[in-house]
């Protein structure tokens, strides 16, 4: 007996229903597997337990806090740093670089990644009077004066 082909058909996307079905379970399944680890804070791959990570500030390439926090925990920022003095520049703190670019970046207030936080400045130019400006006939005159007064006192003397 054949089979007409519209039962063939059928049987086709009848199978094919059911493979798909089974595939959905498949991957709702391992969601739901990486899901309820993932809550439980356990990584089987690396560790048992809960997750650590490490939290740290830097501000002229030193490191000015450096904190181990559990997942979840508050993150501690430390107080806004203070730029060494510069000749040229006054520098203000701006925030926290995170990815590199020299741009403040927001902060996590929670731990759920390890990361490094950079001090970001912004610098402005110091306007310093130059000794040229700062009234050059006095202090030649002064020195001209002492000058004066010192070889006379000798050819008197």
């Amino acid at each position: 007996m054949k089979e007409r082909s519209g039962e063939r058909l059928n049987k086709t996307f009848k199978t094919l229903g059911i493979l798909g079905a089974v595939f959905m379970m498949l991957a709702a399944l391992s969601l739901a597997t990486f899901l309820i680890l993932d809550i439980a804070e356990i990584n089987p791959f690396i560790m048992d337990g809960p997750r650590i990570y490490w939290v740290q500030f830097e501000s002229e390439n030193k490191i000015i806090s450096d904190v181990k926090y559990k997942r979840g925990e508050r993150v501690k920022k430390p107080e806004n740093p203070v730029h060494s003095e510069d000749d040229k520049y006054e520098y203000t703190f701006k925030g926290w670089d995170l990815s590199g670019d020299d741009k403040s970046d927001f902060v996590p207030t929670h731990a759920y990644y390890s990361f490094l936080a950079k001090a970001v400045y912004s610098k402005k130019l110091i306007k310093k009077p130059t000794s040229s400006s700062e009234n050059p006939s006095s202090d030649s005159s002064e020195d001209s004066s002492n000058n004066s007064q010192s070889s006379s006192g000798v050819n008197n003397g």
